[in-house]
């Protein structure tokens, strides 16, 4: 591992740390697209994800796309064609990509409300505080999702 450069690539305005306006950093995930594009998704409290573009030669970012889901960002995780984030109301969210790091500007994201919750009727859902994917046979993902309670 290299100690290079330090970068800052993206800096939200200060806010209060509370439900209401956490714009913490939450969750990272690097990708690689099949022509070799390297984006790195970047998902924060606030429910805002943003996608950022790594220039090999130049070792420069540059911003790709960013979208808004409304709920604060837990979790993500990257695939071909899609991120898949998991949310703080305990729903799991399927975003679909244009390109390697280009958001779907005209579609909205796949729901899979309450997760890990109860079926009882007015029980809040657990947050998804993790989640992971693996391709299997036929063009189709296998997706795992851990809680906030366990």
């Amino acid at each position: 591992m290299h100690n290079g450069p330090k970068v800052v690539i993206y800096k939200d305005k200060p806010g209060r740390n509370d439900a209401n306006t956490n714009q913490a950093c939450a969750a990272l995930q690097w990708s690689q697209s099949m022509t070799g594009e390297i984006a790195l998704f970047v998902g924060f409290g606030s429910g805002r994800i943003m996608s950022f573009v790594y220039n090999n030669s130049d070792g420069s970012f540059s911003q790709s796309s960013a979208v808004s889901i409304g709920v604060p960002v837990q979790c993500l995780v990257s695939a071909s064609d899609f991120v898949l984030v998991g949310c703080a109301d305990g729903g799991l969210r399927l975003l679909p990509l244009v390109t390697g790091s280009k958001f779907h500007q005209g579609q909205r994201p796949t729901l899979w409300n309450n997760v890990h919750g109860s079926q009882e009727r007015g029980k809040r859902s657990a947050s998804i505080t993790c989640c992971s994917l693996i391709p299997t046979r036929n063009n189709t993902w296998l997706g795992t999702t851990g809680a906030e309670d366990g």
